[in-house]
């Protein structure tokens, strides 16, 4: 089956988490260790927000840089192989497929394959995959067999998998097989692992059992309730406790959780202060938004999985699909705290005009090859086996019409359903083609819109004279901003509000989730039905030619018995037949192929010498191009001891 991953037993610095999001192949490295450990919470360098960019500059300091664009969840899903690779940690609910830590052969033949999944505590585990195929779990860990065979009788595949307590145990079962390789020391503590234990099986009934050529082919995959998450609204979670907090699915609380956690912000300072922009942010996601067809959905889930950013490379892809998912904005204040807020609009507090804006632009309208009328939006549906599909883009007809063109973008948002996909598509659509855009700059006095994201802006010349000339008026959405260290200045760009960006009709906007039907199964084979079996006798000596006859004992003369076979079975060109025997209903079975038999509905074939016997036991069984083999045939019973 294969070896040890190397230097596994040997370097102290090695650990593997490859995770799937809609079939995204991730990874997560830690420590891993012969004591004991891959353990291990590194925090990220860097920061950076979905819709707001912080950094410093020694004249300028640069608050807001745009809107990152979240990166879209890929559609291979394959286990990862490689001696580190990166860790990987999740949000939600998802499903997710491992790095190798472990592939060996036990001295039974069994394959022995164990993962690491993800960086940290899980929830739980809702359901188990193999490949891209979910299967049942046995109370006792095997994978229950299918009908046509694939998977064998129950008792073929083991699989099991642990939380990523912060002190595991290791997988008993993997010891059992290998313990020259893997031992109790094999803990994997603060990281969730898994294995799979693939019997060896005949090779005649491999390709039944292990439809994709082995365990190689078929990884395991678990559906997990991701890593709990603080949520302060909870009187009974306590942010130095992290055994309090709580699995959910609210993006806001999986952002915070990034900056604390994983980010290295401190509640004290960068969350405290400004606790009311989170609660409001909070609620707002759990909020219930109604559906087309009855019922209700919180407004803002994700289901986002993320490498660690050692290096900060990937650090602003993950907080950009964390604020993708609730169109949020965050800023951090003077004071350092960071303000959030929800995708939503809020009535403006802070009032920008000409008595602090030295310098204005603005534009009407969006040039035609700026022009969007079509979003293409994905999800990651539970109905499609957590992967990424589509789902109805959303378009501006009217648009499309005078325009005479489509002019397309992609929203791949990690959310988990069609409707919150749509929702974020309607806002997308409405802030790139506001009607109103530009820049302004303004005094030291500015900085009052640093934890703004909407505010009444009023860029005018002259006001209140004969001549005045108002290039805008009314509410705006602040979308990127810069301040000035020496002088205070702010600058910033923005859009024309829309105060309805918020109205939702269900029936009428919340378009088709991705069709779903029912994966084509193998048709299990019909089992072949014996027609007829007779004794036949010859001398040993006057077989058919290609026969080995037995030898008779010196000085006598010998008279052996064979079976012939009638029997039916389906109408198809690819059959090779075989049958068995045994004296009785005990023993073991002798069989053999007879590949010669000519293919067809009805077959007759001649078997080998057998024992002269009153209870001879025959079956028929045969097997298709695709290497399966049928069940075998009822008991035929045959009396070989008259001739």
């Amino acid at each position: 089956m294969g070896k040890t991953v190397a230097s596994i037993l040997r370097v102290s610095a090695f650990a593997g988490l490859a995770a799937v999001t809609g079939g995204v192949a991730l990874g997560v490295a830690g420590g891993f260790s012969v004591a004991a450990s891959f353990g291990g919470v590194a925090s990220v360098l860097g920061v950076s927000t979905g819709t707001l960019a912080i950094a410093t500059a020694t004249t300028a300091a640069q608050l807001f840089a745009g809107t990152p664009k979240a990166p879209r969840a890929e559609t291979a899903s394959q286990p990862l192989k490689t001696e580190r690779p990166p860790r990987v940690s999740a949000y939600g609910r998802l499903k997710l497929y491992g790095a190798y830590t472990l592939y060996e052969t036990a001295k039974d033949g069994t394959a022995v394959d164990v993962w690491a999944f993800h960086d940290g505590r899980i929830d739980g585990i809702e359901a188990w995959y193999l490949g891209d195929k979910k299967v049942t779990r046995l109370a006792n860990g095997y994978v229950q067999g299918e009908a046509d065979g694939l998977y064998g009788d129950s008792n073929i595949i083991q699989i099991g998998a642990n939380l990523g307590a912060a002190t595991e145990t290791a997988h008993a079962l993997v010891i059992a097989k290998v313990p020259e390789v893997w031992t109790s020391a094999h803990r994997g503590d603060g990281v969730v692992t898994g294995y799979m234990l693939s019997a060896a099986v005949k090779q005649k009934n491999f390709s039944a059992t292990y439809a994709n050529g082995g365990p190689n082919n078929t990884p395991l995959g678990l559906v997990i309730r991701a890593q709990p998450v603080f949520d302060w609204r909870d009187p009974a979670q306590r942010v130095d406790d992290p055994l309090t907090w709580r699995w959910s699915e609210n993006a806001v609380l999986h952002l915070a959780h990034y900056q604390l956690v994983r980010n290295g912000k401190t509640w004290a300072r960068h969350f405290a202060p400004t606790l009311s922009y989170w609660t409001a942010a909070a609620n707002d996601a759990d909020v219930a938004m109604p559906l087309r067809d009855g019922g209700t959905e919180p407004r803002y889930r994700s289901c986002v999985s993320h490498r660690h950013a050692g290096d900060g490379s990937e650090h602003k892809a993950v907080i950009a699909a964390l604020l993708a998912c609730f169109d949020g904005w965050m800023c951090p204040r003077e004071d350092g705290a960071l303000v959030v807020y929800s995708g939503r609009y809020y009535e403006p507090r802070v009032t920008v005009g000409p008595d602090i804006i030295t310098a204005y632009t603005d534009e009407d309208g969006i040039e035609d090859e700026n022009a969007v009328n079509e979003i293409g939006l994905t999800y990651i549906s539970a109905d499609h086996d957590f992967n990424a599909v589509d789902t109805t883009p959303w378009a501006d007809e009217a648009d499309i019409l005078a325009r005479g063109a489509v002019r397309s973008e992609d929203l791949a948002n990690q959310v988990p359903s069609h409707s919150q996909a749509r929702r974020l598509g309607k806002r997308r659509m409405m802030q790139t083609m506001a009607p109103k855009r530009g820049t302004f700059t303004t005094l030291a006095a500015g900085s009052a819109i640093l934890s703004e994201r909407y505010v009444n802006l009023i860029a005018a010349e002259m006001l209140g004279t004969e001549d005045e000339i108002v290039a805008y008026s009314g509410p705006a959405e602040i979308t990127g901003l810069s301040r000035d260290l020496q002088s205070g200045a702010i600058q910033a760009s923005w859009i024309a509000a829309t105060p309805d960006i918020d109205e939702w009709d269900p029936a009428r906007e919340e378009g088709e989730p991705a069709p779903t039907g029912d994966t084509i199964a193998r048709e299990p084979l019909d089992m072949p039905v014996i027609i007829s079996a007779t004794a036949q006798y010859s001398a040993v000596g006057q077989t058919p030619e290609g026969d080995e006859p037995v030898d008779p004992t010196p000085g006598q003369t010998a008279t052996g018995a064979r079976v012939l076979i009638a029997a039916t079975g389906p109408d198809r060109d690819d059959l090779t037949w075989s049958a068995r025997w045994r004296v009785g209903t005990s023993g073991s079975w002798n069989e053999r192929e007879y590949a010669d038999a000519d293919p067809g509905p009805g077959v007759s074939f001649l078997t080998e010498f057998v024992p002269l016997s009153n209870q001879i036991n025959v079956q028929v069984a045969y097997s298709v191009g695709d290497g399966r083999l049928s069940p075998w045939s009822a008991s035929a019973v045959v009396d070989t001891t008259t001739g």
